[in-house]
């Protein structure tokens, strides 16, 4: 996947006056307590847990698509947002739109405050609620997937399903949703 490191300066300077540094190392921003993850121990999990994967058990199995991954790590991507998707959504936090660019403060919110991307641009797909994404600042693709998902499914109630795909330095992220609506 693309990810652009960005090199322009926090557009939310609120974040900074709500830093608290305790004694013990512990810092939290806006109340909430931080801790750092980089994205090498990411992709070193990945790289250890690959080899002891046989198949999905338990989830959502056709829920999301990942462009040209092999099955295998297609699956282990899967389980990764499956996961992040389930636990955002059993936290109740409430999503709601009433047009495409509030998905834009909903990312900002859910991903871009703990470093775990942004959404450069949105456009909507279908009358349902469906859309794509467009970013290239992406901290991992089934993290990314995960949450967004989730958040999409508290806004719409209904269960989702994303595709991600990579074109040109460019991260797309479509989510629909995963049963198919009739026009009555």
């Amino acid at each position: 996947w693309f990810h652009k490191i960005s090199s322009s300066p926090l557009k939310d300077d609120d974040f900074w006056d709500t830093l608290m540094i305790e004694n013990s190392g512990v810092w939290s921003l806006m109340g909430e307590r931080m801790m750092m993850v980089h994205q090498d121990l990411i992709l070193r999990f990945e790289s250890y847990f690959l080899p002891y994967l046989d198949n999905i058990h338990e989830g959502r199995k056709n829920s999301c698509l990942w462009g040209n991954l092999d099955n295998k790590k297609s699956d282990m991507w899967t389980i990764f947002s499956d996961t992040m998707r389930e636990i955002f959504f059993n936290q109740g936090h409430h999503v709601i739109i009433s047009k495409e660019q509030d998905w834009i403060a909903v990312a900002q919110r859910h991903l871009g405050k703990n470093g775990l991307g942004s959404i450069d641009s949105i456009n909507s797909i279908d009358d349902f609620g469906g859309i794509e994404i467009l970013t290239t600042s992406c901290f991992h693709p089934a993290i990314y997937c995960g949450i967004l998902s989730g958040c999409w499914e508290r806004a719409y109630g209904r269960n989702v399903k994303s595709e991600f795909r990579v074109e040109s330095d460019t991260n797309i992220l479509k989510l629909t949703s995963l049963s198919e609506i009739s026009y009555q």
